[in-house]
């Protein structure tokens, strides 16, 4: 008969992840794996307004400019892209990820009539800033 060794710390994330599991089925939730696996990503953003233009602002840490699409359709700007995993992650695996990998989408409507070939949109150190004239 072999001794296992016993770790509490084992146990207690076991106890937290049943307890997680219980609180998802009580509350009909979609846990965090499927709900990854099922729907697009959407980044935060910020959006403020000037005398001039809309300003929208949106958080795209680790995304490359040629990754990014943003469109105008009237008042509704759509920002499309990809937040692609890094290769060496993806050949050595995670011990624990938060951050979300895969395509994203935002569509907004703007708050007032803005100009439609009036748009400038420029990528510094991961923020996507967006300028429509009004």
């Amino acid at each position: 008969m072999e001794i296992e060794r016993w770790d509490p710390w084992k146990e207690l994330t076991t106890l937290h992840q049943e307890v997680n599991s219980l609180f998802d089925k009580f509350f009909n939730r979609v846990s965090q794996t499927q709900a990854a696996r099922s729907i697009k990503l959407a980044p935060p953003l910020d959006i403020y307004e000037t005398e001039t233009e809309i300003v929208v602002r949106v958080a795209l840490p680790g995304v490359i400019e040629e990754d990014i699409d943003v469109e105008l359709k009237g008042e509704t700007l759509i920002i499309r892209g990809d937040c692609d995993c890094p290769l060496d992650a993806k050949q050595g695996g995670y011990y624990h990820q938060e951050w979300r990998y895969g395509q994203f989408e935002r569509t907004i409507v703007l708050p007032t009539k803005v100009q439609d070939k009036a748009i400038k949109a420029v990528l510094t150190n991961g923020v996507l800033e967006i300028r429509v004239e009004k």
